[in-house]
């Protein structure tokens, strides 16, 4: 006669008489729950405890399986799918009979369709439930980490991490299988290859990012997002634990965002990497910025600006002292253009001294210092400290608030040559922004030398670029900023094997130079609105933006459909004057700054007339011929 679950427990000193007898009153109070959970609920017995009374109750073996030898092909002999919905594991396989542990051994359809499938006499043994599940992933996850690296891409060149220093926070069960599943070779191949291949693909951002059934990787080439995988949803706690391994994170910590770096190598190029977590409802989201680590430093020939630009720009390049400004987006450009022009500047004559948040390019002979805001490493702290260094050039990686602006201005006032950045629409903004920031006007004037306005196009694939005729749709939206967008050739790549099918390859810079000249600085000085000098600018013979863009297009560079590039914000709500490039608002009938008529109106009453009208709606002029129509009632009689 089989003993009960109850005096087992009893019988091996796990409980006493007088807990059983409670246990079992309120069993009977309750009807519905098993005497086993209403023990483990007054945590009056271990889980594992429990389970070895019962397998000593229905005379089976039990197992620990962090202490049990398992034989790999008896584990495939039954799909991962039943496994998983049965909650059972097979361990051995030997002369015709398979060993298996389970967590509900009177499962009688496990029990048979284990027995269909495999073909063999089942042995059952017990064990605890989530040991099992542990398990189940750990060796059929393995196959499939497997399957999904060798459907990826080959890893090309040689990669390594450079700095790894792991975690130590993670101490519980779900901690230490993350750590184990993220060392697995083929997981460890994922993470390779997705970074390897954004590498390849000259992509500045890695978006890893968990859905509800799926783990999709996103790469950010030449300023678009592109999908470039779609996993399995298992697989992205082990990925997204490899990299927070690698880059000294907290794999335990789930719940707030977090930031980490690591420098890896591939081949001889060396990148550090910038890793950024974000919860989301399905998981942590993964970003890893791309930096190259001693660079081919790109030549300001190479990025796009007009050629009297080019000219402007080392004019004043050379200059001895003075404040030179880089504008734009995020995403602009504006760091690479900034060391393009400290790489022209450069000489063993020449003390440069950069501060920067974070140091993008590494240069030689360039003394670089990274901020560090938690040691108390500011820009303006450490701005006061180059000051006592001798420098010639002082660059400055962007100006984030007054304290920076002012020391700044006055350190190219006194001496040195200062070049930053700063978030603004177009160039003349600039002097706007420092004056927001509470600069003197005088002290901005006798400063600045010139500011660049900029934003970064897609370069059209010149191997399947084709000319084609735009939808009235397409043409109407663009001819709210670019009313001359008609008289245009629009162009398009198809796609081609060399540009990957993308039909764009590579960025090129539009810009806009504002040379600060006598006027502009009386005039920034008087305090005059912005409107005034961005006139004085563009009558002083400042290219706007648009009319640089118009230029790439004209050229066959860049796609009209880039100009969602160049406009921001403000400028979609209003256009921008085809003649001398200032921006006009969509009421305008006439440019205020150069006169250009923007908008026909009739000769006679002065409707403004739409373009596909010939005659006025209002008093019936033709607006070519200025003769009156015969009206309906003249022509009846």
């Amino acid at each position: 006669m089989r003993v009960k679950l109850g005096d087992l427990l009893v019988m091996h000193n796990l409980i006493t008489e007088e807990e059983l007898r409670l246990a079992l009153e309120s069993q009977q109070l309750s009807n519905k729950k098993k005497l086993g959970e209403i023990l483990l609920e007054r945590d009056q017995v271990t889980k594992t405890d429990l389970l070895k009374m019962l397998a000593l109750q229905l005379e089976m073996p039990f197992f620990d399986l962090e202490n049990t030898e398992f034989d790999p092909k008896a584990v495939k002999l039954f799909p991962e799918n039943l496994a998983s919905r049965y909650k059972l594991l097979p361990i051995r396989h030997m002369d015709g009979e398979l060993l298996i542990v389970t967590a509900d051994p009177l499962n009688l359809q496990a029990m048979d369709d284990l027995n269909r499938i495999t073909n063999c006499d089942i042995r059952i043994a017990m064990a605890d439930p989530d040991q099992i599940e542990t398990f189940i992933r750990k060796f059929h996850r393995a196959d499939s980490a497997s399957q999904i690296s060798d459907s990826l891409p080959e890893l090309h060149g040689l990669f390594r991490v450079v700095t790894v220093s792991e975690s130590e926070n993670g101490q519980d069960e779900n901690v230490a299988d993350l750590q184990n599943q993220s060392k697995a070779a083929p997981v460890i191949k994922i993470v390779n290859i997705i970074i390897n291949e954004a590498i390849e693909e000259h992509a500045t951002d890695i978006h890893i990012e968990p859905q509800a059934d799926s783990l999709i990787v996103r790469e950010r080439i030449d300023g678009v997002l592109y999908e470039m995988h779609h996993l399995p949803s298992w697989i992205h706690r082990p990925v997204v634990s490899r990299i927070k391994i690698m880059a000294s994170m907290d794999i335990a910590e789930k719940r707030i965002p977090q930031d980490g770096k690591v420098r890896i190598s591939v081949g001889s190029r060396c990148f550090d990497l910038r890793i950024s977590t974000l919860p989301l409802i399905y998981g942590e989201k993964v970003v890893i910025r791309l930096l190259e680590r001693r660079g081919t430093h790109a030549k300001l020939d190479d990025l796009g600006f007009a050629p009297r630009q080019l000219e402007q720009m080392r004019r004043f390049n050379a200059r001895k002292q003075g404040l030179i400004l880089i504008t734009g987006p995020t995403g602009s450009g504006k760091s690479t253009t900034l060391n393009a022009i400290l790489h022209e500047i450069k000489t063993p004559k020449v003390n440069i001294v950069t501060v920067e948040d974070p140091v993008e390019y590494e240069s030689s002979k360039i003394n670089q210092v990274q901020v560090n805001p938690k040691a108390g490493l500011t820009f303006p702290y450490v701005l006061r400290s180059i000051l006592r260094q001798d420098p010639d050039v002082i660059m400055i990686g962007e100006i984030r608030d007054a304290e920076t602006a002012e020391i700044a201005l006055r350190a190219a006032m006194t001496g040195h040559l200062v070049l930053s950045t700063l978030h603004t629409n177009d160039a003349p903004s600039a002097v706007t922004r420092l004056v927001n920031l509470g600069m003197p006007p005088f002290l901005i004037s006798s400063t600045i030398l010139y500011v660049m306005a900029q934003r970064l196009v897609r370069k059209l694939c010149k191997h399947c670029s084709v000319v084609y005729e735009p939808s009235g749709e397409e043409l109407e939206q663009v001819e709210l900023i670019l009313p001359e967008a008609g008289s245009l050739t629009w162009r398009r790549g198809k796609g081609c094997p060399k540009c990957k099918n993308r039909g764009f390859s590579g960025r090129v810079a539009v810009g806009e130079l504002f040379a600060v000249n006598n006027e502009a600085r009386n005039a920034i000085e008087l305090r005059e609105p912005e409107s005034v000098i961005q006139s004085l600018a563009v009558l002083s013979g400042m290219k706007r933006l648009m009319t640089d863009f118009v230029d790439k297009v004209s050229a066959g560079e860049t796609a009209i459909s880039e100009i969602w590039s160049v406009v921001v914000g403000e400028e979609v709500t209003s256009g921008i004057c085809p003649h001398c490039g200032m921006r006009v608002e969509q009421s305008y009938i006439a440019c205020p700054s150069c006169g250009f008529t923007l908008k026909d109106k009739c000769p006679e009453c002065g409707r403004v007339l739409e373009k596909s009208w010939r005659f006025c709606p209002s008093c019936q002029k033709d607006r070519y011929l200025a003769k009156e129509v015969p009206s309906l009632t003249a022509l009846g009689s």
